[in-house]
């Protein structure tokens, strides 16, 4: 049953006066940091579905926290379930204990699963959209994600995939969302192809041996180096100059001419 707009604001607000909590404990991300997205911010990520196209869809919010965005999609569109997946036991406590003093949601179902994303590939496959927090992810965790997704899904994530290629990108957009942290932080949305979903498991691919195989050994973490052998490989890869079996030996080979010219500037300087 359609429940009322002044009732649906009345629970929006017990949800959102909840405040944040930290904790530990996520293997999949660098440290204990908690942020969340805040009622603008989930609003602003409304605003850019069409609603009528959300009928019948499940979302699916991916490392869900206190559970708040999950409950707000349900109260405030028309999807018939949403779903959080949280690892961390104490914040899924503390979203379960919220869901229960909210009550009810509609017609639309929530489900708030204590779990890790990985082990959970039928219900990814499941969601029509997806939100996914995923600025402390390491890179094979989000690989695998990525991987598990249909074609057709509508994805928001709140980390970059430039898809380091000369011809410009259309499929994929930058909105502006207020989290707890910080204002106007980048967004960005796309509708997955199967185009989409290769381009970022292998960007995670070259990203994850950039910096965990090769790149600390000889340039610590020189994000700017980092960045552009990503580029150099990504390129080559897709204009068809490099097979992936050789990733990385070219890798390695950028990385160690990279601090050759680093240790020249060094001797330079002196």
């Amino acid at each position: 049953m359609e429940e009322n707009k002044d009732l649906r604001k009345k629970k929006l607000e017990k949800i959102y006066s909840v405040g944040i909590h930290k904790h530990k404990g996520n293997k999949h991300i660098k440290s204990d940091t908690y942020g969340e997205i805040t009622w603008k911010g989930v609003n602003q990520i409304i605003s850019c579905l069409d609603l009528e196209e959300t009928k019948d869809l499940v979302f699916l919010d991916i490392g869900s926290g206190h559970g708040k965005m999950v409950m707000h999609m349900a109260l405030q569109t028309p999807i018939k379930k949403s779903i959080g997946v949280e690892l961390n036991k104490n914040r899924h406590k503390e979203a379960v204990k919220l869901k229960s003093k909210v009550g009810s949601f509609g017609d639309c179902e929530v489900q708030l699963i204590k779990g890790d994303i990985l082990e959970h590939e039928d219900i990814i496959k499941e969601a029509g959209i997806i939100y996914a927090n995923i600025i402390m992810f390491d890179y094979e965790t989000m690989g695998k994600m990525i991987k598990m997704m249909n074609p057709g899904t509508i994805l928001f994530v709140n980390k970059s995939y430039n898809f380091k290629s000369d011809k410009p990108r259309n499929d994929i957009y930058t909105i502006k969302v207020d989290m707890s942290w910080m204002e106007d932080n980048n967004h960005y949305i796309c509708e997955l192809t199967e185009d989409i979903i290769d381009d970022i498991s292998l960007e995670e691919k070259i990203a994850k041996l950039t910096q965990e195989e090769v790149l600390d050994k000889f340039l610590n973490d020189n994000e700017n180096i980092k960045n552009n052998i990503l580029t150099t490989v990504f390129k080559e890869i897709k204009e068809g100059r490099l097979k992936e079996e050789d990733l990385e030996k070219e890798i390695e080979l950028l990385a160690k001419l990279a601090f050759v010219k680093v240790q020249e500037k060094k001797e330079n300087n002196e």
